[in-house]
């Protein structure tokens, strides 16, 4: 029998959003209907960016994670870029810090030239959305390897 969960499922993240360091948004996927903040990610972007400067001016350290009784929200810096994560509290991290390391050399190896030369404009990054589904679909229908591979 195998086992197929949908992109959500298997993805583990309710909330991604992938910035710079200044806090300009490139790109931003909720897998969530309830409550989604996809309007808001040009302030979130900001918002974000300035947790993380406040906190690195505070403590001389990058911030981790950010943690309610029901939510999390953990940051993934990868050179010039923050990966900024919104989960369920009880979603394994190690997991999700799995499925990140895909999403991350997935976006950076597609948008490298892009990035380099930035010119402001974001749309270019919206097809991210569907190279993660293909990615994450894609190994979430592998069969042989079973249940094996959804625990990674």
């Amino acid at each position: 029998m195998s086992i197929i969960y949908t992109f959500e499922e298997f993805l583990l993240i309710n909330e991604l959003w992938i910035i710079d360091t200044n806090g300009m948004c490139f790109f931003h996927k909720s897998t969530s209907e309830a409550k989604s903040l996809k309007g808001e990610s040009v302030l979130l972007g900001g918002f974000f960016s300035a947790i993380i400067t406040f906190s690195h001016e505070l403590s001389g350290r990058d911030i981790k994670r950010l943690e309610t009784q029901k939510a999390k929200i953990l940051f993934f810096k990868e050179g010039n870029l923050i990966f900024i994560v919104g989960a369920d509290v009880h979603h394994s991290e190690k997991k999700i810090r799995q499925r990140i390391k895909i999403i991350k050399n997935l976006f950076i190896n597609k948008y490298r030239d892009e990035l380099i030369s930035f010119d402001g404009d974001i749309s270019k990054f919206k097809k991210f959305e569907d190279d993660l589904e293909n990615v994450f679909t894609k190994i979430s229908k592998i069969d042989k390897w079973g249940k094996a591979i959804l625990d990674l």
